[in-house]
């Protein structure tokens, strides 16, 4: 496993500034471990690989490495 830093850009205040490290395979990993601990209320992950939020919105698509939250993105970088 690598250790990956997760990142937030987007309109949410309580994640503003975030610097989360997490140990994952893959940033893709990363990033959805970190979502599902952090809002697993609106995390709810598809046969198909994407995952939609708790009002049946899309908010990753199967291959993306990030997930879209409140205006911004959750991402994950190798460190």
């Amino acid at each position: 496993m690598t250790t990956y830093q997760i990142t937030y850009t987007g309109n949410s205040s309580k994640f503003q500034g975030l610097n989360a490290e997490i140990s994952a395979n893959n940033s893709k990993e990363a990033v959805r471990k970190f979502y599902q601990h952090s809002l697993n209320d609106n995390y709810f992950p598809q046969d198909d690989g994407s995952i939609k939020d708790c009002n049946g919105n899309t908010i990753a698509e199967p291959d993306d490495n990030y997930i879209q939250f409140d205006g911004g993105y959750f991402e994950a970088e190798q460190i």
